[in-house]
């Protein structure tokens, strides 16, 4: 049986807001929920609002093929992933980073929607490919995403 291949991805990482209006735990499960991974180690920083508002910025990062092809199939679990992949062209910048953001008052109930406000839940995918510009960014992503067994083309 031959190897699977790798996910075009070296890192990503997921940030959010936690205002004071919010609750940290639920938030933070939310974006837990989101990414799929127990083991995800997810960092909080305090900050200050522009009128002295407490904001905490909840991070978390990886690094890897692996971590890439398990966020990827979080993604397509979430029933998302083909709406990514039909979008392709919107979401990745000249770097090759594919940019996503989800809804965070959906997320908190359970639901994953890509959603496009400013207080959401960032998702950010770093494409690798050889050379490096978005056009083989987004060729490897998609030749990548036909070879796997769990991801459901766009129609």
């Amino acid at each position: 049986m031959p190897a699977a291949p790798r996910a075009p991805i070296s890192r990503w990482y997921a940030r959010t807001n936690v205002h004071a209006t919010e609750s940290r735990p639920v938030v933070e499960g939310a974006l837990r929920q989101l990414l799929g991974d127990p083991s995800v180690e997810i960092s909080g920083v305090q900050t200050e609002g522009h009128h002295g508002n407490p904001i905490i910025t909840l991070s978390a990062t990886r690094v890897g093929a692996a971590d890439g092809r398990v966020l990827l199939q979080r993604l397509a679990s979430l029933g998302v992933l083909t709406q990514v992949w039909a979008t392709l062209d919107d979401r990745v910048d000249e770097s090759g980073k594919i940019f996503l953001r989800f809804d965070k008052q959906a997320a908190a109930q359970g639901r994953f929607e890509l959603g496009f406000r400013g207080d959401d839940i960032q998702v950010v995918i770093q494409l690798t490919s050889y050379p490096a510009r978005r056009s083989t960014a987004i060729a490897a992503l998609d030749a990548y995403l036909k070879q796997a067994r769990w991801a459901t083309p766009p129609p």
